[in-house]
């Protein structure tokens, strides 16, 4: 089951409460997978082992509606030692609401998608930068490591 009570921990809750066996996570597993927060402080102990997270931030959805924007911006980038960071919901589990922001005005277009002004965020409504070229011999998970990432998680 994808998505929603499917991930969240909810529908394995009620199978057991039912005593009805199921394969895969139990809830509290499926509850800390779906909150990408819980999930990056649950495996940050695991960096001396070689397993490390990226930078990451986490706001409010109201900070986001009622701060300024530009501050927001700034404070990102000086915190995260970025030009450019991804926004995703904190607690869904799929790629619903995940963009790459790369100027106060993608925040600002962000930002109206959060307050409902937008239903989605429109195609090619956010500012684009120079295509990079990566040799084909990069699998996708280099292609991660290579690219500077910072997250930031919107609550």
């Amino acid at each position: 089951v994808h998505g929603g009570i499917g991930e969240d921990g909810t529908i394995q809750s009620l199978l057991e409460s039912a005593g009805v066996p199921y394969t895969g996570p139990g809830p509290i597993a499926s509850r800390t997978c779906m909150d990408k927060v819980a999930t990056s402080l649950a495996v940050d102990h695991l960096a001396s082992y070689g397993i490390h997270t990226i930078p990451k931030d986490v706001r409010a959805r109201e900070e986001l509606l009622k701060s300024s924007l530009v501050d927001i911006w700034n404070d990102l980038k000086a915190k995260l030692q970025t030009e450019t960071v991804c926004v995703k919901p904190a607690r869904d589990g799929c790629s619903t609401g995940v963009a790459r922001l790369r100027c106060p005005e993608d925040l600002e277009v962000y930002a109206n998608a959060l307050r409902g002004t937008l239903p989605r965020l429109p195609a090619n409504c956010l500012s684009k930068v120079p295509e990079i070229q990566f040799g084909n011999s990069l699998s996708q998970s280099n292609l991660m490591l290579s690219c500077t990432f910072t997250l930031i998680y919107i609550c």
